[in-house]
């Protein structure tokens, strides 16, 4: 309980949700440290809890083997799995830590009782999941500009939240291979 709530504190999400004392909503929550490249959970597995990104990074992957492909990459303060919880289901996509990363995994019965209790929460996580159907239609696609130079641009820039001030270093940790299939 305590180490759940100091890591979802500073979160947005959360904001006015989680005082300063030990006890709160989450206390049935769970951390999770996941090695990079390790799954966090994979597609078709039942959704038992809502998955918050707190450190690292983590991508929602699509099919199988060597075709799998990366439809969106997770940062700090990102939800994974609300759709599928929320509706009894299976996850939709694979979650796999790109580097080492922790996450703190909320319940379904948590979720639901701190949605009635606070319906600002609801609102922040219909954005976020609003914010990520975004970016993974833009991913997949769907708002793509049609030029290959415009597409290689704009990927580009997605793929580098961390510009210098300066513009004038750019560092992708992502293989080109798996740039070049993402366009």
């Amino acid at each position: 309980g305590r180490r759940v709530h100091r890591l979802l504190r500073p979160l947005p999400l959360f904001d006015g949700v989680l005082g300063h004392d030990d006890e709160g909503p989450f206390d049935d929550g769970f951390v999770v440290s996941q090695a990079a490249g390790t799954a966090v959970f994979e597609a078709g597995q039942p959704a038992r809890a809502l998955y918050v990104v707190v450190q690292g990074r983590v991508r929602l992957q699509v099919g199988p083997g060597a075709a799998i492909r990366t439809v969106a990459t997770l940062e700090r303060g990102d939800t994974v799995g609300l759709a599928a919880l929320l509706l009894d289901d299976l996850y939709p996509l694979t979650a796999t830590a790109a580097d080492d990363a922790v996450l703190v995994g909320l319940p379904a019965e948590t979720i639901r009782r701190t949605i009635e209790r606070h319906p600002v929460v609801a609102a922040r996580l219909i954005g976020d999941m609003g914010a990520k159907l975004a970016r993974i239609i833009r991913e997949l696609g769907g708002a793509a500009p049609r030029t290959a130079r415009a597409r290689v641009a704009r990927m580009l820039l997605e793929l580098n939240r961390t510009l210098t001030d300066d513009g004038a270093d750019l560092c992708y940790d992502e293989p080109k291979r798996k740039i070049a299939a993402r366009l």
